[in-house]
């Protein structure tokens, strides 16, 4: 099978790509987690964190994949928000 993604070039071996890609996913979601923990409660304070020394013009898509994070872990049930601020309400 091959994967043809929205952008770039096709993937010959998507088992490998998506696996690798999951694993990424779980990273990030476990140091967001680790931000919570450590009061690291806003999305812009987690995007300073686990991006430092992002150019500019990509801190807004940095933000964006964040929220996307906790807006899943919410689902879940780990996490909980309080306006502008975030909490874990389960362990990661």
């Amino acid at each position: 099978a091959i994967l043809y993604p929205p952008h770039g070039s096709p993937i010959p071996d998507p088992e490998h790509f998506l696996h690798a890609y999951l694993i990424h996913r779980r990273m990030r979601e476990a140091q967001i987690a680790g931000c919570l923990t450590r009061g690291t409660d806003t999305i812009a304070a987690i995007v300073a964190k686990l991006y430092a020394g992002l150019q500019p013009m990509l801190t807004r898509a940095a933000a964006l994949t964040v929220q996307a994070h906790l807006e899943h872990m919410i689902e879940e049930g780990k996490v909980a928000r309080d306006g502008e601020r975030y909490r874990l309400i389960a362990p990661p």
